[in-house]
């Protein structure tokens, strides 16, 4: 039996990266555990590499569509009957000098970013406060920094941190307790798409080695800890920004 048997979690970008590692960790303590995504194929790939520590249930849409944000809590509450924990991961990255940022792509970071949170926690805050719980928003170290060539990112960021603080002072009276996670580098198939909008990727990857002062970057396992203590152990903390950026934000 682990710490968390009995209870539920809705990870939306569950098919990779910190997503796909915290349902292994949530399902590893007994949870009961459905990650969304926009790829069938990709969260068919997930479910197959997570099988050995549960099962899991898998819904496909886009978070930045009302309706698809709706249809991802319905399909959690249908496999599951309760919503404990929600986990609102799902993100792009967006590489773009101010004026080759176009409109398609601002609306597309914001959309998925920052838009898309607000979506599912609208479509989850319901069901959610019929016994209190947990969520967890995804932000970034860009969220708290400025960085260049990245201002739709850090702009959604920025929206999700506070966003986060508004929602955790909204929510805190029904006993949900909201909280954001902002990482720094982390070796997944987001970064991995980040650094393949430069001309050089692995020029990218090699400057991000020494990004922060650790001189290393996470691996996914290492955040997906950092979304179980949020969710479990951090019963004080509400409208919290938990940074684990290697000490980049520290410089």
């Amino acid at each position: 039996m682990g710490s968390l048997t009995g209870s539920t979690i809705l990870i939306t970008g569950g098919s990779s990266g910190i997503g796909l590692a915290t349902a292994q960790l949530f399902l590893q303590e007994g949870a009961g555990v459905t990650i969304a995504g926009r790829d069938p194929k990709r969260l068919d790939q997930a479910c197959a590499a997570l099988r050995e520590h549960g099962v899991v249930h898998t819904v496909a849409g886009d978070v930045s569509k009302a309706a698809d944000a709706r249809a991802m809590v319905d399909g959690h509450l249908q496999a599951h009957g309760r919503l404990d924990y929600l986990f609102c991961n799902a993100g792009i990255p967006g590489v773009a000098a101010i004026e080759d940022l176009d409109e398609a792509l601002w609306d597309q970071v914001i959309g998925v970013n920052l838009k898309g949170v607000y979506l599912v926690i609208r479509a989850a805050v319901p069901k959610m406060k019929e016994r209190g719980g947990a969520i967890v928003t995804m932000g970034s170290e860009a969220g708290l920094t400025g960085q260049p060539n990245l201002t739709a990112y850090c702009a959604s960021k920025g929206g999700v941190v506070n966003m986060t603080r508004a929602l955790a002072l909204e929510l805190i009276p029904f006993g949900i307790r909201v909280n954001c996670l902002c990482p720094g580098i982390t070796y997944t198939p987001m970064c991995q798409a980040e650094a393949d909008m430069y001309p050089d990727p692995q020029v990218i990857w090699e400057a991000w080695k020494k990004w922060a002062p650790i001189n290393r970057w996470a691996d996914a396992m290492e955040q997906a800890r950092a979304v179980l203590y949020l969710m479990r152990d951090a019963t004080f903390s509400v409208g919290s920004v938990l940074v684990t950026d290697g000490g980049y934000t520290t410089l």
